[in-house]
Order: structure tokens, then C-alpha cells, then sequence
């Protein structure tokens, strides 16, 4: 049975959608959060029947979102008719913030004074420590005391080394997430937000599109005869993949 939002799920179910011209070729972009009924019924409508009546005109690139085990969705129904109609598809073509060949490739780039690649890591650490209350800043926590007891350097390194998947050595994660809890506890309320967000994201998400633009190049290279290629992928992928798309398209 297919899946089906709740009313309250509902109203954050968005789809985004848009149509490009990449070395002449057409991208039919469609986007969803997780398993998306609106991005199911866009694929539905306005992609497939173009599909079926030239699927040897097809390519199709899937960059799959967290959904449920078994679940019927955008991306399921995809690789049905995929495999139904011999439509090659492409999965995971594509780089995200976190992959050590982007932080590789920005720190190769012009990091802010001081800056290492340790501190690129330390960033990405960062959207993983324990916040406080909604409206304080983690600085603010650590200050007040409201987080400390849950934070300690040698269990969030481990539960990031969990998550993050890094072939970074135990020591070495240690010492960045140690390093990166002092420097947010010492530092003005939320200056590390702003050195965050404003500088070494922006070195990420610019190291992550070049790789990105270069493998989608690569990849449209090895079908030349395919002239219209569906991009389907969930929406947390669009900043490094397509920023101008990153917003809600009307």
C-alpha cells in the first residue's frame, strides 16, 4: 500500500520541480522531502507518460532520500518503470557536504586566515553537537550549563564517527570535536554560527557543486544517445547540486 501523509505531514510535503538544458540534453528536476506524495504525483502526471512513449530517449539519475523500508514512493516507482522499460539508471551520483572528497577539495581552496582542514570537519562536527531550548545558541548552552552535562568530547566524537561514516583516525576526531567544544564555549554568543555559515559552508557547498558539475558532466558523457534525463532526488541534495533551485518553484 502506498504510503500517505498525515494532515500535519502534509503540510510540509514539498515538491520542487524544474526543466534544464545540460549539454544539450533536457533535466527534468523533481524533488521531494522523503517519500513525497507531491513529488510522486509530479513524476506521475508530468513525467512518465513522456517516458513511455520514448523510453529509449530516458537516463535517469537518483539521489534516493530517507524513506521507509518496503515504502512505495517516487523513487520505488522510478526504478519500476526503469526496469520495466530497460531505462538505465544512475544512483548516488552525487557528492554531498560531508564526503571526504569535498572537504578534500575545499581545503584545496582559499580557506578563511588560520583556517585548516581540521576546522572544515570541526564545521560539519558542529551540526551535530546537542542544542539547547529553541532560541539559544550552543554557545549559550555550554555557558549556562543547561547542555553541559550531556556534552563531552569523547562521546560525541564517538557517536560522530558513527554517523559520518569518516576514515579519519580515532585520535584525530577526538582532537577536532575537543577543539571545536572549546572554541564554542569561549567565543561570543553565535560567532561561530557566523564563522560557520557565512565562511567555511560557503567553501564547502562551492568545492561540493565543482565535483558535483564535473561528475554529472562525466556520467551524461557515457550515454550519448540519451537526450532526456530525469534528476530525482531528495530536496536536502539541491544546495550542492542545483542551487538556483534551492527554492520553492512556482
Amino acid at each position: 500500500m502506498a504510503h500517505r501523509l498525515s494532515p500535519l505531514e502534509r503540510t510540509l510535503d514539498r515538491s520542487r520541480h524544474g526543466r534544464l538544458r545540460v549539454s544539450g540534453r533536457t533535466l527534468q528536476v523533481v524533488t521531494g522531502s522523503g517519500s513525497s506524495d507531491a513529488a510522486m504525483s509530479w513524476l506521475r502526471s508530468r513525467i512518465l507518460p513522456g517516458v513511455l512513449r520514448e523510453p529509449d530517449q530516458w537516463l535517469f539519475l537518483v539521489q534516493e532520500g530517507s524513506t521507509g523500508p518496503g515504502e512505495v514512493d517516487q523513487y520505488s516507482v522510478a526504478e519500476h518503470v526503469a526496469q520495466r522499460l530497460r531505462i538505465p539508471v544512475v544512483r548516488d551520483l552525487f557528492l554531498t557536504l560531508s564526503d571526504e572528497r569535498v572537504i578534500a577539495a575545499a581545503a584545496r581552496r582559499r580557506l578563511p586566515p588560520g583556517a585548516t582542514a581540521d576546522d572544515l570537519y570541526g564545521a560539519l562536527c558542529y551540526d551535530y553537537l546537542p542544542r539547547p531550548r529553541a532560541g539559544d545558541t550552543l554557545e549559550k548552552g555550554l555557558r549556562s550549563g543547561e547542555i553541559h552535562g550531556v556534552v563531552h568530547p569523547r562521546w560525541e566524537a564517538q557517536r560522530i564517527m558513527r554517523e559520518m561514516h569518516w576514515t579519519l583516525p580515532w585520535p584525530q576526531v577526538l582532537r577536532i570535536v575537543s577543539r571545536l567544544l572549546d572554541r564554542v564555549g569561549h567565543d561570543r554568543p553565535g560567532a561561530w554560527d557566523d564563522y560557520y555559515e557565512r565562511r567555511l559552508r560557503r567553501v564547502l557547498k562551492a568545492a561540493a557543486l565543482g565535483l558535483n558539475r564535473e561528475r554529472l558532466r562525466i556520467c551524461l558523457e557515457q550515454y550519448p544517445s540519451r537526450k532526456q534525463v530525469l534528476l530525482l532526488l531528495d530536496e536536502a541534495y539541491l544546495p550542492v547540486i542545483l542551487p538556483r533551485l534551492a527554492i520553492p518553484v512556482g
